[in-house]
């Protein structure tokens, strides 16, 4: 299955379950990346593409070479990065997110079952999880739960330029 997709200087990325990143468009793709076959999710930074994989996260500049990205090594279901330089990966053990390039990574609190994330504008987050759509502040590490019905197991979110939030949970 697909498991991601981002575009960086005009090419496209997919990541799928089984046949790792691919690039290309239309009807042309291509197999890339750093060898690995499960991949989770693929998201565009404002220098460098990240890769959340089986064996951690790994980064690519120019969409050939891929390198491991920080000290992670936990596998990530879904990975986010603002446009200010914040990324934020989801574990079996909750949210975390990083302001120094991986180096260091920090739990938001109160998280569990956490699913796909996203950024606004601003650079907080938004996360899905089974049980509500929140935001995040990453300073200080903070969650609000918005004002949404019934809201269960969050599958996809977005987000506008005009702060809408959209969000799937079917």
């Amino acid at each position: 299955p697909l498991t991601g997709v981002a575009e960086a200087n005009s090419a496209y990325y997919v990541s799928t379950q089984g046949l790792g990143v691919l690039n290309g468009g239309g009807s042309s793709w291509t197999g890339i990346g750093p060898g690995i076959s499960t991949i989770y999710g693929i998201a565009e930074g404002p220098s460098e593409t990240l890769l959340a994989a089986s064996y951690g996260i790994f980064s690519t500049t120019n969409g050939s070479l891929w390198t491991s990205f920080g000290t992670n090594t936990e596998l990530s279901s879904y990975i986010a990065y603002s446009k200010m330089g914040v990324v934020a990966r989801t574990t079996s053990g909750g949210l975390y997110v990083s302001t120094d390039g991986g180096t260091g990574w920090v739990q938001i609190p109160g998280l569990t079952n956490v699913g796909p994330i996203t950024f606004l504008p601003n650079g907080n987050g938004v996360v899905g999880t089974t049980t509500m759509l929140a935001t995040i502040t990453t300073v200080p590490p903070a969650i609000t739960p918005l004002p949404i019905p019934v809201v269960t197991d969050v599958k996809s979110v977005a987000v506008s330029n005009s702060y809408s939030i959209f969000y799937s949970d079917t």
